[in-house]
């Protein structure tokens, strides 16, 4: 199978001379970072996501690099010491900025040519989709964890907040300021059970 080109990521000479060069485990995680960094803005649940930024977790970086989870938490210590990533911890997540000096100069370079852009412009149009595609998948497993509710629950708020915006390509889900499921579940079941209690004593009636 031919491998999908999904873009670049530029690495100057210069990198031999990091500080975390030699170190492997550091350096191998930092190089995943830079790999998975976005190269624009968007939204992900909610949060702002800007250029050299992502959002991920110890846990998701451990299976990511093969690293254990121990050892992502000290190569991540590190960059963090010497400054070279910025972190910025959440309830599910970690949001993590790359600041290394050697990684700003060389991505943010404009000199592109006209053919570049154009792969660029599809590389961004592919990624979107993959993004999308990603997020819904995350979503339908974060969603149906919640066993302690019916399947018929969970089936029908999953439905309802994937529908798709015609206009902005976004789900639902993703259009909203605030989100937590558990609470957006609980709220669910409750007018559902509500709703099943009215239907009940119009029948009665």
């Amino acid at each position: 199978m031919k491998a999908i080109n999904k873009g670049f990521v530029k690495l100057p000479r210069t990198l031999l001379e990091w500080q975390w060069y030699d170190d492997i485990n550091t350096c191998k995680l930092m190089l995943h970072l830079l790999l998975k960094a976005n190269f624009k803005r968007k939204q992900w649940r909610g949060q702002d996501i800007l250029p050299n930024q992502l959002i991920t977790s110890f846990e998701k970086l451990s299976i990511e690099t093969g690293l254990s989870v121990s050892k992502v938490r000290t190569a991540l210590k590190k960059l963090i010491d010497t400054k070279d990533v910025i972190t910025t911890p959440h309830n599910k997540f970690t949001k993590i900025q790359i600041t290394a000096p050697f990684f700003l100069d060389i991505q943010n370079d404009k000199q592109l040519s006209n053919t570049q852009q154009a792969n660029n412009n599809q590389t961004a149009t592919t990624n979107n989709d993959e993004e999308l595609k990603r997020s819904i998948e995350e979503f339908k497993e974060e969603v149906f964890l919640h066993s302690n509710y019916s399947t018929k629950i969970l089936n029908d708020f999953y439905n309802y907040w994937t529908e798709k915006n015609k206009v902005t390509g976004k789900f639902r889900f993703q259009n909203e300021s605030f989100w937590e499921t558990d609470k957006r579940l609980a709220k669910w079941a409750r007018n559902e059970k509500s709703q099943t209690k009215k239907s009940m004593l119009d029948i009665k009636r």
